[in-house]
């Protein structure tokens, strides 16, 4: 009791922690903004803020690729090797030796660059240059476009573009460096300080990315020996990168149709000790509506899970393959709605089209069909 009673306390230094930190980097950024005005002398009208605006937002999403190819040169140096590289929902995917454009997002991310690790590396695979290398690449960029501010100041436009790659390099790296949870997910710097403290955590992160690159090339969940996501009874489930190891268990469970298995997985880290990221949380939500639908049934128990708020996940997470695949279940066997669930289905094909994980595609084909099966299996009843 005492042990969880410090864990709680814990938890809510770090969160004043991040909320103080965020506060004065918004006060660092502000006080930046009116002096370097000042010192250049740049006076606004409405049209040249309008300008400003949209050369601040270029710089921001230039900020964003650096970013995210920071990652890219940092992690070649570890030696890992390229697997995607996305902004926004735009995806660039090297799959089979085929360079090839697809679509996903995650949310409270701009962008993600997701790479292989390195071979038999699963004790001591490198990490610290990974993460750290977004926010080392920001902070390279602002300093040369400070410069280039300087020395351009008399030139209007690249002045502005300047301002923006610093003042947007600057809040990347501090709201990527220094350790917090954005939205829910963790950040490079939450990735980093996670990793150094725990040794389960380590071996996490590199099944994580080992599976994911096993799953883009067309592998499923059950092919892998369910050994790699098996984790010592002492664990802290609370690290989110350990966390990601019993969720992967319960995804190997849930494709191999053990679904009992799956459903005590997803239930075991929705305890409240654990403080799970948000995004987790949700995931786990969606997860666990789906097996009360194909499962048990309780139409009480299902109304009361799929509230408000999943809902509003659920909408914001489109381009995921399993919300399809959730919905279709939903309308199908619980509302038989079969004009929804032809919709689901059809907006199911079209995210398929495009989804840049094809061990998921395969995965979920087949849980539709056990959908399919369990729906007419109601009808006939």
């Amino acid at each position: 009791m005492a042990q969880k009673k410090v864990k709680k306390q814990n938890q809510w230094k770090i969160i004043l922690l991040q909320l103080g930190i965020g506060a004065l980097a918004g006060l660092i950024i502000g006080l930046g903004v009116a002096f370097i005005f000042d010192r250049l002398q740049i006076k606004l009208n409405i049209w040249d803020f309008a300008i400003f605006f949209l050369l601040f937002i270029v710089g921001y999403f230039l900020q964003i690729i650096i970013h995210e190819a920071g990652h890219l040169i940092f992690g070649l140096l570890s030696g890992y090797h390229f697997l995607s590289f996305r902004v926004g929902s735009i995806t660039l995917v090297h799959l089979n030796g085929r360079w090839q454009w697809k679509r996903f997002s995650i949310q409270g991310t701009g962008g993600q660059c997701l790479m292989i690790p390195p071979e038999n590396r699963e004790r001591d695979c490198p990490y610290r240059l990974y993460n750290a290398g977004g926010v080392i690449s920001n902070f390279i960029v602002s300093i040369l476009a400070g410069f280039l501010l300087y020395l351009c100041k008399d030139i209007k436009y690249i002045s502005y573009l300047s301002f923006g790659l610093v003042i947007s390099g600057i809040f990347i790296f501090l709201t990527n460096g220094i350790p917090m949870k954005i939205g829910g997910v963790g950040n490079d710097g939450y990735n980093i300080f996670q990793l150094e403290k725990d040794p389960i955590a380590k071996r996490g992160w590199y099944i994580q990315l080992k599976t994911n690159a096993l799953l883009s090339e067309g592998k499923r969940m059950r092919d892998f020996p369910f050994e790699w996501f098996e984790i010592e009874k002492n664990a802290d489930l609370s690290n989110p990168i350990v966390a990601s190891l019993k969720i992967q268990q319960g995804n190997w469970y849930l494709d191999s149709g053990e679904f009992e298995k799956a459903k005590q997985c997803y239930e075991e880290l929705m305890e409240p000790d654990l403080h799970l990221m948000d995004i987790y949380k949700k995931e786990l939500e969606c997860e666990l509506l789906f097996l009360e639908i194909i499962t048990t049934r309780n139409l009480e128990k299902i109304q009361r899970m799929y509230h408000k708020q999943l809902k509003a996940y659920i909408k914001a997470t489109k381009y995921y393959i399993s919300r399809k695949r959730l919905m279709y279940a939903y309308y199908k066997i619980i509302e038989k709605d079969v004009q929804k669930a032809t919709k689901s289905l059809e907006e199911f094909e079209k995210v398929a089209k495009t989804y840049p994980n094809l061990g998921e595609i395969r995965m979920e084909r087949e849980l539709l069909n056990v959908i399919d099966q369990i729906g007419e299996d109601r009808a006939v009843s």
